[in-house]
């Protein structure tokens, strides 16, 4: 699945970024915020996939770019889902990842992923960790560690030239 790495040393949107291959496994399931998350509700979206835990320094320190990148960019075909990823030395705790949610004011949707399996169908090895998929559902790329600033809008950028 993993085709080619190639971690850029330089500043900016490529700054921690691993290019990645390979189809996106299906997101689906059963939303923090009550509904569910269905293919249809991405097919034809750039999504941004983002596997974070309340209890994680650095996944507090990403919110708020996340959040921001999201208000820019929902209104541009492009679809942020995170993942409360458990497991490991982190706990699934469902009141504190919605306190997290209402504290950074997070209004994309999230899914809970109890058994890990999106994290092991993503490849996910640690936390935070961001995957950017392309409108025909191919990963493009892999943010390692905290979302930086203007980060994802340069990779969707990028994605539509």
């Amino acid at each position: 699945m993993l085709l080619a790495v190639a971690v850029a040393c330089s500043q900016g949107a490529r700054a921690g970024v691993a290019e990645i291959s390979g189809r996106m496994p299906a997101l689906a399931g059963e939303l923090l915020s009550g509904g569910h998350l269905t293919p249809a509700d991405y097919r034809g979206k750039i999504v941004v996939v983002n596997f974070w835990n309340p209890f994680c320094g650095p996944c507090i320190e990403e919110a708020p770019n996340l959040v921001r990148a999201w208000r820019e960019l929902r209104g541009q075909g492009v679809l942020v889902v995170g993942v409360h990823f458990v497991g490991g030395d982190w706990p699934s705790s469902i009141p504190a990842a919605e306190r997290f949610l209402r504290r950074y004011g997070v209004t994309y949707p999230v899914l809970e992923d109890p058994s890990s399996a999106l994290a092991r169908d993503f490849g996910i090895q640690g936390i935070p960790s961001t995957v950017v998929v392309d409108s025909a559902g191919e990963q493009r790329f892999r943010i390692l560690g905290g979302v930086k600033p203007g980060q994802l809008e340069e990779l969707v950028a990028g994605l539509r030239a």
